[in-house]
């Protein structure tokens, strides 16, 4: 598969297509059929380290210190996470939260149905 200018430094499958996050700072969506690119998604100013899957979204974490939310459907971003005052490393989803840890030495934990940070763990 081609399509990223830098390292791939993260993947994560939903719904038919994989979704590769770069140091080229994009998330490019392949489509896991017929193995082509479907779409490039931009917005991240650092290096995408991270995503993750709920039903509904894909997270990517950034170096930028941000989180971009994409709707799976319309693979359009609909919000952008901030709260991290470094690099987003790692991310996690369960049923209710998605948690993001950062080299700022803490998780946050967001909300998945209002997007919105619930908790700070230090």
């Amino acid at each position: 598969l081609k399509g990223h200018n830098g390292p791939v430094r993260t993947l994560v499958n939903r719904g038919g297509c994989m979704f590769s996050g770069s140091y080229d700072k994009t998330v490019r969506v392949w489509d896991v059929r017929t193995l082509e690119c479907k779409a490039a998604l931009t917005g991240h100013t650092g290096a995408v380290r991270a995503l993750v899957a709920s039903p509904d979204y894909v997270f990517s974490g950034s170096d930028d210190t941000t989180i971009k939310v994409w709707d799976v459907r319309t693979l359009k971003c609909v919000q952008t996470l901030e709260g991290h005052e470094d690099n987003v490393r790692v991310l996690a989803v369960g049923e209710t939260h998605m948690f993001s840890g950062s080299w700022d030495k803490t998780i946050r934990v967001w909300d998945l149905r209002t997007l919105e940070c619930v908790k700070v763990l230090e």
